[in-house]
Formats: C-alpha cells, sequence, structure tokens
C-alpha cells in the first residue's frame, strides 16, 4: 500500500493548490509584506501603469547543458490531455513557448523570472508538470533549486525555492515517473566527495520537500530515476555506471563491471527502454530480462547494459564526437553529439532513421511524449524541433553562444545587429527572430547600421572594418584604415552626405565617403575609454579619466568636458544634441554637442553603466533611460532647471549589467554580456522619447522655436500614465513602481476654470496672461493630475434637477463610500482565495411595521424619506452531513448542499472559474415552516439536478433541468428520517427512506405522465411504492430500469415495469396483484460473511470482461468487502480490507473502487472485479469521509465531516479543496488594513482571518486557539472579537485576551484580567461563583485606542493599546449594576475617528447611556462622560446553568442593542417581540416596533454608520432583515440567510460591516448582502 500525502496542505496561510479547480489558490502579490496580510501601514495609492513591458528575452549560452525541455501546458484536472511547451533558459530567467509555433515569423513567449544568477541546470518530469531549474553557486553562495508547476493560467508556477547549502556545484537533476521525488547530484562544499540527495516531492504544491535518502559515492555526470523499480536509480559518470536504492535513508548502490570498456572513458547520459509515460513498478522476469540501459560515452559510443543482470550487452560506435545526450523509448533511440549531428536510431542500432545537421554542437534533446517531434538546443542558444514523420526541422528561436559585445539598431529596416565571439547576427524587430547570420574569425570590436542603405558596417580586431550588405547577404567591402584595433565606429551626416568614421586604439580618425573611398585622417589624442561618434552635429566624444575630450571629425579640438569624479560612461542624447557623461559619484552631467557648453547635471541613487537621453529643452522634460550598476534598468524624468533626477519606474530582467541601450520604432533595446531584451514602451512614453526635431542648428534658436502649449500637451501625457488604470502586468516583468515625489509643488496657474452656468460645462483652458515665463515654468511633474480635477458634484446643479429625498451630500459619507470603492479593487498577491458564489436577486415579501411613541426626533429628519433594501450578493461554504450531501457528473459538474440550499457549480467552459447558482428552497406558505435539503443527486447526463427537501412537517423532491423547476410532494419521513435520492434519467426519481414508522422504497415520475388515474381527481403521488422491513442504507442504479437497495437486514435488487407485466421473470415475485410496476428479488449473502457485520456502504460497477456484468459493492463497518454479481444474483467474492477507520461510503467506476475510511481515502481494484487486481493508494484528507462519488476511473470527488469538498486525480496523486468552510461560528469581526477590508471569524477550530473583496471573501490565514499560544483554557468560549490597530484583539470567558498581529499574523500579546475568584455570586444567573469576562468594546480617541472590558460581576475595566500591542488594565469611571454587552458610537472629528457614546447593557434590564461633547472627544478625558438611563422590564433567570459560566446566556443573550447614528439606540430583549429606540440625549423611548415572529429571538443589531441614512440590520437565527428610520421604523425582511439549519438551535449567526457589505456567518456559510437605498415608494 503506497501512501499519498496531500497536495492542498493545510498551514498557517490556509490552503495551498496550484490546480485550476481549486478556488482557494493564493493570487500572488495581493499583500507585500506576507502571503496572508499587508506589512506596513502605508498611504493607499494606485498603482502606476506600467511605461514598458517585456516582449521578448534573449539569453547567451555559456555551459554546455540542456537548455530546453518540453513541458505540458494542459489544465491539470479532467481527461488527459496534452499541449506541448517548450520551457527554455534565457540567462536568469525562464521562458515558455508553444511547441506549435516553430517556424512561426514570431513566436509569443512568456517570461518568468525568480533566479538571481544565471540558471545552470533545467530537467522536466516525464508527465511535463513540473520544471526543475538550478542556478550556479558564487563565491560563498550555495547552488539554488527552484521547482516550478507547469499549467494554466500562468504556465509556470514557484512552487519551491531549495537552497542546496551542502554543495558547492550540481551535476544532475532528476524526477521520478509520478513526478512524487525529486534527484540531485553534486559536489559538496570542499569538492572532495559526490553528494546524492533524493527528496520527497509529493507536496511540493504546497512549498513542502522534504530530504528522504542521501550518500556519498562516485562521481556521477547523469542522473535518472529507474522507471521499472519504485525508488531505483541509475548514474553514469568517469569510469563508472551505478545502480542505486533508496533504503532507511540512505542510497546504496553496485557498480557495473566494465572491464576494458570503462578504462579511459567518460560517460556522459543515460536513457531506458521505456516509453516516456510508460513507467510500471512491476516487471515480469521475461520483461526485466529484455529492458535495456543505453549509456552514452564522452568518445561516440553507445554501452547497452541489461538491466536485470547488470551486465554490458553491446557496444555501438554512434557518432565520431561525444554524445551530449541520448533519449530512448521501446521503438527508438535518439542521440545528440558534439559533432553537431542528431541521429534517430532503431534499438538494434544497425543504420540510424534519421539525422539533422546544426550549426554548433548540440547539447540537449528531448522527445514528445508520443514520440514524434525532438526538441534540439544547440551550444549557439538556438531552439528548434525536429519532426520525426515529416523530417523537417524548424527554428523555434536562436540566440548567441558567447557573450554579446555591442548592437546596433535601424529603424529603417526594423532590425536590430549584434557581434560576439565568432559571429556578427541580425535579427528582426520585435519578434527578434534571427534573419541572418555572418560568421567571422575575427573578433568584433563595433557595429553600425548605415542610415539609408541596408548594409552593415563592422570593425574588428586586427584594424578591418567590413562592409555587409545584408539584403544579398555577403560581404561587400572590407577597410584597412590601421592596423590598430577599432575602437568605435559610426556614420555621421555632414551637409547631406553620410559619412562614415572610424576611430582606432591610437587616436586615428578615419573618414569614408559614401563608395567607401577614405577622404580624410587626422590624429587625435586619445583618450583612455572608448570613442564615441555622434551623427549631427558630427562629434567625436573621447571620454578619459575625469574629463572628455569634445572633438570634431576632422580631429579639432571643440572643448574639454570636466567633472567631478571619474568618468563611468559617456553618450550622446537620443537625437545628438547633447554630450553626457556620467561619474562614480552618481551625477551625470550634460553639454551642448555643439560647443561643450554645460546645460545641467543631475543625481541618482546608482552609479550608472549606460545612459541613453532623449533631448529635453528649456520647457519640456527629456526621457532619461539608464542602466545601472545593480543590473537594473531606470526610466525617469530629466529638466534643465531640476538638480535631482525623477526616478519614475525600475525594471529588472539582466543577470549582468546592460551596457548598452538602444531606442526605435516604440521599443527599447537593452544589451547585456548575457542577454538581449526587447521592452514595448507606451505610446505616452515613446512619443516622449521620440519628439518632432527640428533642423539642427544653434540651441538657442530650438529653445525659441519650442511653444509653450506643445511642453504642457507633453508633459500633461506623461502625467496620465500614474493616472490611467493600470493594465495587467506582462509575464515575467519585475518592476519596482516609484511614486511621484511628495515635494513637488502645484502651480496656480494650472488651476482649472469652473465653467460659468451659460458656458459649455467642464474645466476650461488657462488664460494665457496667466501661463509663466518659459524660463521659470513649473516642472511636468507639479502639473496637477486628471484625478485631482473637481468632481462634478460640486458644479452648481440645475434647478430641474431636485436632489433626491434623503440623499443629503455628506462630505463623510462620500469619503466612505470611496473606501468601499477601494476596497472593492482586487490586487496580485500570494493568498489563498474562497471565491463566492454570485445568486441573483429575487423579491422577497417586506413586512412593515408601524413606529409608536414620540416622533420628535430631528436629527434624522434628514434621512425620513430614505427606503434601505439588502440583496444576496454571494455565498460560500458547505453542508456535509450525509452521504448524500454531493453530486457530480462529467461534464464536471458539482452539486453540494448549503444549509437550505442547493449549490450548483457547472466546470463545463474553458474558463479556470466555474459557473455557479444557487437552487432556491421550496416556498413557505407558513410563518414557521423552515425548509431543509437534506439529499441531492444528478442524472447520469449531469443536465438535472434532483433535491430532497423537508420541513418539520412537509417533505418535497424538486428537479432542475433546463432552466425549468418541477416539485413533488412526499411523504413525510419523520423528524430522524435518513433518505436515499437517485435520478433514473430525465423522468424518474427514486427515493428510498427510513424513520421511526419504518422504511419505503417510492418511484416516482416526473412529467405528463407522473399522475396516478385520469380526469379531475388525479394525484401527484408515487409511481409506485413499495414497503421496507429494515432501515434503509444505501441505493445505488444498475442498467436500464433496475436499482439495487441496501439496508440492514441485506441486499434487494428492483425492477420498474413500466407495463405492468404479470408475468415475472425468473426469480422475481409480484409486490401487488393490481400493479406489478415494482419488482424485486433478495440477494444471498456469502457463507462467509460476519453475520454480526454492520452493512453500512454499497456501490455499482461494471467487471472488465469479455462479457461485462454490474457488479454490485458491500461494505461492512470493519472493512469487509462483498462483491456481488447482479447479472445472476450469485455472491462473487468475500475480500477483506486494510483500512484504519470505520468505513463510511463508497463509490465506483468501472473496476475501480473508491471507499472512505475514517479522514482516508482507499481506492484500489478488488480481486475479482474482472480486471487486474491494483494495490490500493491512500489520500489523507482533514476530516471523516462523508460522500463519495468518482467522476470517472482516475478523478472524483469527495467529502469530508470538516465541510470542505475535494477533488481528487488517482493518476497524479492530487487533491484540490474545491469547497470549505469551518463549523460553529461565533463571532465576526470587520476591519480595514492599509485600506483593504479584512474579516476576522472565530469558530471551533480558531481564527481565522480573510480578505474582504467585492464579491468575495478570501481566506489568508487560520491561527488555531491553543494552549501553545498562551491561552490555558482553549476550549473556553470566545465572548469577544475586534479589528483595531492593525490587529486582532481575542476576549475569552476565563478573561484571556489575545492579540495578533495582522502583519505577521503571529500573536503579538497576551494580557489576563484580573478576575475575582468567588466572593460574590454571578450576578447573570445567581449560581456561578467565578467571575467572567462577558464583554469588550474599543473606543477612539485621534491616534488612541482604549478597550472597556465588562465582567459577569459588573466590574467595567479600562485597557489601554500601548507598545507591541500591549494592553495595560487599569479601572474606568464607567459603572452598572451588571454587564451583559458592551458598544459603542464614533464619529469623524477634525479628521480623526472618535468614540462619542457608550452604552453598557445588564441582565437586570437597564441600559446605561455615555455621551461627551464633540468639543472634547480629542481627550481621552472620561470625565467629560455624561451618563443617561433606560429601564427596560427585567429578565426571568436562565433555567440552569450548564458550566462555572453560563453558556447557554452567552449562546442566547438576554437583550441586543446598538447604537443607531446619529443619536440613538436600539434595544431588543430576547423574551420581547419588540424593537426599541433610545434617544441617547435624554433616554427616552423615540420608537417602539412590533418584530415578525420569523425575525425572533433577534441574535445581532448592526448600524450601518458608512452610509448616507440610518439603517438598522436585524439578524435572527435564520433570516435577515433592515429597518428603515425616519417618520416611521419599516423593517424589511431580506430573505433567509444561506447556510442556517432550521434544526440549529445553537447556532448563533454573526454579522459585520465591511463598506455598505454585510457579512453573515451561519452554521455552514459566509453570505455576502450588499445594503442598497433607493427613495421611498
Amino acid at each position: 500500500m503506497r501512501r499519498v500525502s496531500l497536495s492542498g496542505v493545510l498551514c498557517g496561510s490556509g490552503w495551498t493548490c496550484p490546480n485550476s479547480l481549486c478556488r482557494n489558490r493564493r493570487p500572488r502579490g495581493r499583500w507585500q509584506n506576507c502571503p496572508r496580510l499587508p506589512a506596513s501601514p502605508r498611504a493607499r495609492q494606485p498603482r502606476p501603469r506600467p511605461a514598458a513591458s517585456l516582449r521578448h528575452l534573449r539569453g547567451s549560452r555559456r555551459n554546455a547543458s540542456r537548455f530546453a525541455v518540453l513541458t505540458n501546458g494542459a489544465e491539470d484536472h479532467g481527461p488527459a490531455k496534452t499541449e506541448a511547451k517548450v520551457v527554455s533558459v534565457a540567462s536568469m530567467a525562464l521562458s515558455m513557448a508553444d511547441l506549435e509555433d516553430a517556424g512561426a515569423e514570431e513566436v509569443a513567449c512568456k517570461h518568468f523570472f525568480a533566479h538571481t544568477m544565471p540558471i545552470q541546470l533545467l530537467e522536466a518530469s516525464d508527465d511535463g508538470r513540473w520544471v526543475a531549474s538550478v542556478q550556479a553557486g558564487e563565491g560563498k553562495k550555495s547552488p539554488l533549486l527552484r521547482l516550478w508547476r507547469c499549467g494554466p493560467p500562468k504556465g509556470l508556477d514557484c512552487t519551491t525555492t531549495l537552497p542546496l547549502t551542502a554543495l558547492s556545484s550540481v551535476q544532475s537533476v532528476a524526477f521520478d515517473g509520478a513526478a512524487q521525488h525529486l534527484a540531485v547530484s553534486g559536489q559538496d562544499d570542499n569538492r572532495a566527495r559526490q553528494n546524492l540527495m533524493v527528496w520527497d516531492m509529493s507536496r511540493a504544491q504546497g512549498g513542502a520537500i522534504n530530504l528522504i535518502a542521501q550518500q556519498t559515492g562516485a562521481e556521477t555526470t547523469c542522473l535518472r530515476f529507474s522507471p521499472f523499480e519504485e525508488l531505483a536509480l541509475v548514474s553514469c559518470g568517469p569510469e563508472n555506471i551505478r545502480f542505486w536504492k533508496v533504503k532507511d535513508k540512505h542510497i546504496p548502490g553496485c557498480f557495473v563491471p566494465l572491464g576494458a570498456t570503462g578504462r579511459q572513458t567518460n560517460f556522459t547520459c543515460l536513457g531506458f527502454e521505456c516509453r516516456k509515460m510508460g513507467h510500471t513498478n512491476f516487471l515480469s522476469p521475461a520483461a526485466a530480462e529484455k529492458v535495456r540501459v543505453f549509456v552514452a560515452t564522452g568518445d561516440g559510443r553507445v554501452v547497452q547494459v541489461n538491466y536485470k543482470s547488470r551486465k554490458v550487452l553491446a557496444v555501438h560506435q554512434l557518432h565520431n564526437e561525444a554524445i551530449t545526450w541520448i533519449c530512448s523509448n521501446d521503438v527508438f533511440c535518439v542521440t545528440a553529439a558534439a559533432d553537431k549531428l542528431v541521429r534517430v536510431w532503431p534499438l538494434d542500432f544497425n543504420s540510424f532513421y534519421l539525422h539533422s545537421s546544426h550549426d554548433s554542437p548540440v547539447v540537449g534533446i528531448d522527445v514528445s511524449s508520443d514520440g514524434g517531434k525532438v526538441l534540439c538546443s544547440s551550444a549557439d542558444g538556438s531552439v528548434g524541433v525536429l519532426d520525426v514523420r515529416t523530417h523537417q526541422y524548424q527554428d523555434i528561436f536562436r540566440s548567441h553562444q558567447g557573450s554579446i559585445i555591442q548592437a546596433a539598431i535601424s529603424d529603417v529596416f526594423k532590425e536590430l545587429a549584434t557581434i560576439s565571439s565568432g559571429a556578427v547576427k541580425v535579427w528582426k524587430l520585435p519578434c527578434l527572430q534571427q534573419a541572418h547570420e555572418f560568421p567571422v574569425e575575427d573578433l568584433p570590436q563595433v557595429i553600425d547600421f548605415h542610415p539609408c542603405r541596408h548594409l552593415l558596417a563592422v570593425g574588428f580586431q586586427s584594424g578591418a572594418v567590413r562592409i555587409y550588405d545584408v539584403d544579398t547577404p555577403a560581404l561587400l567591402r572590407e577597410l584597412r584604415p590601421s592596423a590598430l584595433p577599432v575602437l568605435s565606429l559610426g556614420f555621421a551626416e555632414s551637409e547631406g552626405e553620410v559619412t562614415l568614421a572610424v576611430c582606432d586604439g591610437g587616436g586615428g580618425v578615419a573618414q569614408f565617403d559614401e563608395a567607401f573611398e577614405q577622404i580624410c585622417a587626422a590624429q587625435c589624442p586619445a583618450g583612455s575609454g572608448k570613442p564615441l561618434v555622434n551623427s549631427s552635429p558630427a562629434r567625436l566624444l573621447w571620454p578619459g579619466s575625469r574629463s572628455a575630450a569634445l572633438l570634431s571629425l576632422s580631429g579639432r579640438s571643440v572643448a574639454v568636458l570636466s567633472i567631478e569624479g571619474k568618468v563611468s560612461s559617456a553618450s550622446f542624447s537620443l537625437h545628438g544634441r547633447y554630450a553626457v557623461l556620467c561619474a562614480d559619484n552618481k551625477r551625470a552631467h550634460v553639454f551642448e554637442a555643439e560647443d561643450g557648453a554645460q546645460v545641467f547635471s543631475v543625481s541618482w541613487g546608482s552609479m550608472a553603466c549606460h545612459m541613453l537621453l532623449a533631448d529635453p529643452s528649456l520647457v519640456s522634460p527629456g526621457m532619461l533611460l539608464m542602466s545601472s550598476a545593480d543590473r537594473l534598468l531606470r526610466l525617469g524624468r530629466v529638466s534643465p532647471g531640476k538638480s535631482e533626477l525623477e526616478l519614475e519606474q525600475t525594471f529588472a530582467a539582466h543577470a549582468t549589467v546592460p551596457h548598452q541601450l538602444l531606442v526605435a520604432g516604440g521599443r527599447c533595446i537593452s544589451i547585456s554580456s548575457s542577454e538581449m531584451a526587447c521592452w514595448d514602451l507606451t505610446p505616452e512614453v515613446a512619443k516622449l522619447l521620440e519628439p518632432v526635431v527640428q533642423a539642427r542648428g544653434d540651441s538657442t534658436e530650438k529653445a525659441e522655436s519650442s511653444p509653450v502649449p506643445a511642453a504642457l500637451e507633453a508633459a500633461a501625457e506623461w502625467a496620465q500614465i500614474q493616472a490611467e488604470e493600470t493594465p495587467a502586468v506582462p509575464e515575467g516583468l519585475l518592476e519596482a513602481a516609484m511614486p511621484e515625489p511628495a515635494t513637488a509643488p502645484q502651480p496656480a496657474a494650472a488651476e482649472p476654470k469652473l465653467a460659468e452656468p451659460d458656458e459649455p460645462s467642464g474645466p476650461a483652458e488657462p488664460a494665457p496672461s496667466a501661463l509663466p515665463e518659459p524660463a521659470v515654468l513649473p516642472e511636468p511633474a507639479a502639473l496637477p493630475e486628471p484625478a485631482v480635477l473637481p468632481e462634478p458634484a460640486a458644479l452648481p446643479e440645475p434647478a430641474a434637477l431636485p436632489e433626491p429625498a434623503g440623499m443629503k451630500p455628506d462630505s463623510t459619507a462620500t469619503s466612505e463610500a470611496e473606501d468601499v470603492i477601494e476596497e472593492g479593487r482586487d490586487a496580485d498577491g500570494c493568498l489563498e482565495a474562497r471565491e463566492m458564489i454570485p445568486v441573483p436577486h429575487q423579491p422577497v415579501a417586506r413586512r412593515k411595521g408601524r413606529g409608536k411613541g414620540r416622533h420628535d426626533h430631528k436629527e434624522v429628519s434628514g434621512e425620513a424619506e430614505a427606503r434601505w433594501s439588502l440583496e444576496l450578493a454571494g455565498v460560500q461554504g458547505c453542508h456535509v452531513t450525509t452521504s448524500q450531501s454531493i453530486a457530480c457528473q462529467l461534464p464536471f459538474r458539482l452539486c453540494f448542499l448549503l444549509g437550505k440550499e442547493v449549490a450548483l457549480e457547472d466546470y463545463t467552459d474553458d474558463s479556470s472559474q466555474p459557473k455557479r447558482s444557487l437552487l432556491p428552497s421550496p416556498a413557505s406558505p407558513a410563518e414557521e415552516e423552515e425548509w431543509e435539503a437534506i439529499a441531492v443527486d444528478m442524472d447520469p447526463g449531469g443536465r438535472g439536478v434532483g433535491a430532497l427537501f423537508m420541513s418539520p412537517a412537509r417533505m418535497c423532491l424538486r428537479r432542475f433541468a433546463d432552466e425549468q423547476m418541477e416539485q413533488l410532494e412526499l411523504p413525510h419521513y419523520g423528524a430522524r428520517a435518513k433518505a436515499a435520492l437517485r435520478l433514473m434519467g430525465r423522468q424518474m426519481a427514486i427515493t428510498a427512506g427510513s424513520c421511526e414508522g419504518g422504511s419505503r422504497v417510492d418511484v416516482w415520475r416526473f412529467g405528463a405522465g407522473a399522475s396516478i388515474g385520469v380526469g379531475a381527481g388525479a394525484s401527484r403521488g408515487p409511481w409506485a411504492t413499495a414497503g421496507l422491513t429494515a432501515e434503509v442504507l444505501g441505493l445505488e442504479l444498475l442498467r436500464g430500469n433496475e436499482f439495487a437497495v441496501l439496508t440492514r437486514a441485506g441486499l434487494t435488487f428492483w425492477r420498474c415495469d413500466d407495463e405492468c407485466d404479470l408475468d415475472t421473470a425468473a426469480g422475481f415475485e409480484d409486490l401487488d396483484a393490481t400493479c406489478a410496476r415494482l419488482q424485486f428479488q433478495s440477494a444471498e449473502v456469502p457463507a462467509e460473511w460476519d453475520l454480526s457485520a454492520e452493512f453500512v456502504a454499497i456501490a455499482t460497477g461494471v467487471a472488465e470482461s469479455e462479457e461485462p456484468c454490474q457488479l454490485v459493492f458491500v461494505a461492512s463497518a470493519e472493512g469487509a468487502l462483498w462483491i456481488h454479481d447482479a447479472d445472476d444474483n450469485v455472491p462473487l467474492s468475500l475480500l477483506p480490507l486494510s483500512v484504519s477507520g470505520r468505513v463510511t461510503c463508497l463509490s465506483s467506476h468501472g473496476p475501480i473502487l473508491a471507499l472512505g475510511a475514517g479522514p482516508a481515502l482507499y481506492t484500489l481494484t478488488p480481486a475479482g472485479a474482472g480486471a487486474a487486481a491494483r494495490s490500493p493508494a491512500v489520500l489523507d484528507l482533514d476530516g471523516d469521509v462523508c460522500a463519495l462519488r468518482l467522476l470517472n476511473a482516475e478523478s472524483g470527488v469527495v467529502a469530508t465531516a470538516a465541510n470542505t469538498i475535494w477533488y481528487f486525480q488517482l493518476d497524479q496523486d492530487c487533491l484540490v479543496p474545491l469547497q470549505s468552510f469551518p463549523p460553529a461560528p461565533q463571532h465576526m469581526a470587520a476591519g480595514v488594513v492599509e485600506g483593504v477590508g479584512a474579516l476576522c471569524t472565530m469558530s471551533g477550530d480558531g481564527l481565522r482571518l480573510w480578505q474582504a473583496q467585492k464579491h468575495e471573501a478570501l481566506e489568508v490565514a487560520r491561527l488555531p486557539i491553543t494552549p501553545q499560544l498562551g491561552n490555558a483554557h482553549a476550549d473556553e468560549p470566545c465572548v469577544a472579537l475586534h479589528v483595531a490597530e492593525d490587529a486582532v484583539f481575542c476576549g475569552f470567558l476565563d478573561g484571556t485576551v489575545l492579540v495578533f498581529d495582522l502583519h505577521t499574523c503571529n500573536l503579538a500579546s497576551r494580557t489576563s484580567v484580573p478576575l475575582r475568584p468567588g466572593s460574590e455570586k454571578n450576578r447573570c444567573c445567581g449560581c456561578c461563583e467565578r467571575e467572567g469576562l462577558l464583554a469588550m468594546e474599543p473606543i477612539t480617541s485621534g491616534d488612541t485606542t482604549h478597550f472597556l472590558l465588562g465582567t459577569s460581576f459588573g466590574r467595567i475595566l479600562q485597557a489601554k493599546v500601548g507598545l507591541n500591542k500591549v494592553l495595560s488594565l487599569e479601572p474606568s469611571c464607567f459603572s452598572t449594576s451588571s454587564v451583559s454587552s458592551i458598544g459603542s458610537m464614533s464619529r469623524q472629528v477634525q479628521s480623526c475617528t472618535c468614540t462619542t457614546g457608550i452604552f453598557t447593557a445588564s441582565w437586570s434590564g437597564e441600559v446605561s447611556i455615555w455621551t461627551r461633547d464633540t468639543s472634547q472627544s480629542l481627550q481621552m478625558r472620561f470625565n467629560s462622560w455624561r451618563q443617561r438611563l433606560a429601564k427596560l422590564p427585567p429578565l426571568p433567570a436562565p433555567p440552569r446553568c450548564k458550566c462555572a459560566l453560563c453558556r447557554e446566556v452567552l449562546e442566547s443573550p438576554p437583550m441586543v442593542a446598538c447604537f443607531l447614528p446619529p443619536k440613538l439606540l436600539a434595544v431588543t430583549q430576547r423574551n420581547s417581540s419588540k424593537l426599541i429606540l433610545y434617544s441617547c440625549q435624554d433616554g427616552s423611548i423615540r420608537f417602539q416596533v412590533d418584530l415578525e415572529p420569523a425575525l425572533l429571538p433577534v441574535q445581532r443589531l448592526i448600524a450601518t454608520p458608512g452610509c448616507v441614512g440610518a439603517a438598522l440590520c436585524v439578524c435572527a437565527r435564520n433570516r435577515l432583515a433592515v429597518a428603515r428610520v425616519g417618520e416611521t421604523v419599516d423593517v424589511e425582511e431580506a430573505g433567509p440567510l444561506p447556510g442556517s439549519s432550521s434544526a440549529g438551535e445553537g447556532s448563533r449567526p454573526s454579522i459585520c460591516l465591511s463598506g455598505t457589505s454585510v457579512w453573515v456567518q451561519t452554521q455552514a456559510a459566509l453570505s455576502r448582502w450588499e445594503l442598497r437605498a433607493g427613495p421611498a415608494g
């Protein structure tokens, strides 16, 4: 038996799974510091739009190892399918492309960055689902291995990072056939020993990988897992071939006797005689004698080794040079060698089928799973695919073999030219596909494109200058101006003529005309750096140590440019107007290229290696592209009047420092020695980089000709980059967006002018007289963003449009509404997602109550005409109780119970998110009637859904299909009924149930034929019915109209006869003489069956044989399995099952059987089922299995008692949580953490943290409340939960207050309230002698937060939140006779949130209200509070006390109260049907409202301070309503609460607010209700 661990891991951050079916996926980068919650308080700002996006990246090759593999990009679930992807190494990044794009003009690539150094090794699993990449160690840094999961939507997802601290270098990496283990071989730190390590990666999807074995041994160059044995490996190296076996944390091995074959032989790689996906852990003795291992050598030979005997069978000479890689299957073998050949051989190696010749040595190959295509990677960086069937070879992309020296770009021909050792290459833009290649023997130094003709000029170290015709392509001419190396060359324009200037190492400058004839030569004072040639004006910039010489091409000195510090780089601006010198003191100096006059200088934070400046003018900024020593690309703005660089955005994509930047056609090309990257610039940035340039003349003339409005327009276009909505960042783009400088002034002249009433509305352009002079015009960064323009509400409103009643303009409400919009925004982050099920709003009956008492309420007169409504916007969760809590069919549709409702999810679309809907419960004619779903099933086609609903007095069956619903009334089974349901096609349904009065089987028909009899008296009863003598345990369908029923007495088979044939078949007997619609026969129990064993589950399947027969599997609780032939009605076998727990349910598909036993899922093929027996596999779950359904032979759905629904795949041994929700809710709190809504829920399994989105809640952390966290009474109920100060405060009955930091999701502090042991009786019930903490409420004044703690003895303590969120306790000025609850009311005072009202409710019915003046709210002075009293009718004593403190009273408090802004207090008592509203000014009663019985008893009250108007949410056990407070108080019911149970007397719902969203947590679901306002009807 093999045990399979979870791929979705329950940890401190929740569920983790990469599968696209899972709604618990973790969105990346949503909160910054921790994958669960944000890191530091920071002002919420919209992320700027990236000014550049990485389009293509090509990395040069420096090591002779395979750098391209084939992977599978298909979905992880459903039927097996393959979408071949090519993953290749681009220096420190991974690139992914479609295999089908081979030969295309542009191959679309995705780039993935995670490594910080170039990648050394790349390996993929045989199933294509996993990729391992290893970056080499450098200095004291160890090698680093990363595991990537392949599949949509990202393509590659890095799940595990593994530092190989014990190794200094890595030689080989290998996956086993099932991708459950990973092996690495390398040398240790002192390079004296070879280490072999094996990790268990079965939980790698959650980031967990465990070392299970380690061994030292012979030097290894290649390592592979054996496809024929589990945890067996084969390795090869210098003079050795070795077989290994993992055993007891060690890896013992044995050598293959090589004899003379192994002497002075370096074995390079190996392969097996096995298909890529044909792994098996069992070989028959005959097969083991035949399979071979092929081992390649460094001299072109292949050695055949018998796998079983470990003996050399034959040696074949296949190549003339070293074989670098070998791939084999059971049909052919493919070899790649340093002789630039790839050959395909038959397994007898007599002669090759085909071969392909390459331009450089082939360093690696990979064969597709079907063997039809061979992926080849060459030493020059080329990747291509060889089609074995058509014998065609197509390139995917190419690169450089060595370092890239320099590049040139042609905007006319849209091409890029690069030089490296041994080659000059021309690339098409923007696809970076190689167009031409010119092999060279000399070392090239510099390169440039002709500005008009399709020519290339290349200078070499030998002093030669070669002109290449790119169209031909051929060498056009070779020039020899000098014998010294060429340091620089460039084409320059002078008086309409184009000349070529060449500079050598001795200071010589030669010029050539259009015919490449030398026209002049000059000698210049040579500097220490490389000179640069400018086109217009024709200048030569020769940098030295601390200065640079600005020369004309004739050698005349123009100026000496001196700077402070050493020159780190020199360049001309993009259009040649300026010369730019960068110093090592992180400053750049800009000079006029015409005369050398210094214009300005700027500073930045890193030393520049290359700088590209777009020419700025006196009134408009210039764009600056810079590559720095930290390998980053920086994009910023520079202005003549600024001394600091306005750094905008930063990008990272290079493993080495980029030494050249090129811009053309709206794209930027960055060149480093190891990569070349193509970046797409946004149109706004591209326009600023390439402004309209006038005739190149005097600089003063250019400045005067620049119009001021054009400068303003250019600056406004650049400002729009930050104001526009941020699009999705491309894969692989690692940018750090820098905000605008905070000190940028806002010019008064840029303020928009409001339109007059007679003029068109909207801002007008500023008057020309308001513009400042060009020399003092404010910088573009200071121009106002479009977002700061006045809102339309600030303009004069037309008289014909009156303001809606009840919607008075309020600045506080507006700001809060804006906060709600911000909270709804989605962001990228590593969080675990729980998607909500969107539910369409259905109108419900509204019940209104009439207000009584006084109507003198000026404080609410503004909201008198507002009407509020609650609409159900989404729900998540599940309610797993029985074996029929879930149902599923292919194409994959999932149906499950959700309290009283049935949820349906459709996964048939290609999108990763399913379609979701709620199937409604029956209508309730009586107020007290509550329906609940108890069983669900789907028809075999998956189109129809059937559900059983039960109320205390009725029972019905509903069928939903094709957007229609049909309902049948059923006889009531009783309050404790056990019911089973199966849909037989589209027209019939079978129900079976047991209750106190007995058991029965009913057959129902839908549609026109459902009635019994004819005429007006026809009834919609069962089509056929029968009684049973024992309790029903299970119901399963067979073929045709047959089904099987399992009871405690045994197994029976039933058949529905549509023709009512009285002639019974063999073995069948008539049920009734008048109708034979339902016939049955009993199954004989096997003689070996233990009669005392208890039947628990049943499943049906089909045996795989020549004559397929129907099988019935029956299991006992102890693990005995009875296999029965349903066709012949004979028992086949009786098997014992080795299970660790009690068997609860069964499911089968064909001969495959899945059973749930305790918290484990077992899958097996039992002997006697007509197929080869398969040993059971075990999947560990989070709770006891309650329901189980197999979709096919490899996948299914299982539900556990922890209210979790899992999707599992047997072929991949993985589990995916589809639905999960905590049981037994106690408390919920909401808050805002760094602008993001946060929910905290307290349940029986601990504290859960959620991120509140617009239509979903994303679970980000689970914090178990255990004694290890400091709570010695973890079983004590939680009495309060609050979110404040970026922390969660949890108060417990024993006086413990735990504080959890939301940034780190760890326990921050623990405080114990000093409670009195037993000096007096508990005032709540008079029988408990120990004092307990019953209430906790935060109060704020500015930046100070206090807590009021109320105890059962009536004491109210004050706790202040200090450093590290530690509570310091002190007495308070508040006092009361007893405390059952405490509440507070806050408002905005001078931009601070301050508490202005406090109430306490006592057990005797007394309510104390404290208020204070707004002027004193900013000081926490408790003597400023004024007390008011309100008397309620006394409460009866609780009936009994269950423990030292009254848990029953805590579950059902004596009264529920909350403040209703601005100055009302709403109170309702447990034994009363009235909702009373008190005035906070004098304590008098303002309203009394009679509540409907469906809303009693009221469990929660919550007001809506963030909305315009006065609204009160009333929450009962199963219902939710909203009350409008105006001239009267009207209560409008919103509807039933999803996930609530009619039998759940102890399930008190929790409720909280997040903006305009009302979140309600019931026993099985978390629902979101949207609060909407409208005019009174």
